[in-house]
């Protein structure tokens, strides 16, 4: 996937991309007005990310400020826990005032 869109005026939603088998990223969207959030992504494999956001406009997911594989994966491995998380106090939480009058920990 390397250089893609890179100088273009691309700018669709590719959020839900399968990007689980992508190892290369380098220069994506270098240099192009994609704007679009690409934070769900599986960049598991990408072993190179170099220059993939430079002078692009898009939101810079959190993963890509880790430029060491293994670093990245543990990174994703603990946002994907903190999202669990989350989840799991959703469920737990009541959601109207009713129930928060008789809500105890």
């Amino acid at each position: 996937m390397s250089a893609m869109f890179s100088n273009s005026s691309f700018n669709s939603d590719i959020s839900t991309w399968d990007t689980s088998s992508v190892t290369q990223t380098m220069y994506m969207f270098a240099y192009s007005t994609f704007k679009q959030d690409l934070s769900n992504w599986n960049i598991k494999k990408v072993c190179i990310l170099e220059g993939m956001f430079d002078s692009c406009p898009a939101p810079v997911p959190y993963w890509a400020q880790y430029k060491d594989i293994h670093q990245r994966q543990k990174a994703i491995e603990q946002y994907q826990t903190i999202l669990q998380h989350q989840r799991q106090l959703q469920n737990i939480v009541p959601r109207t005032p009713d129930a928060l009058k008789n809500f105890k920990l």
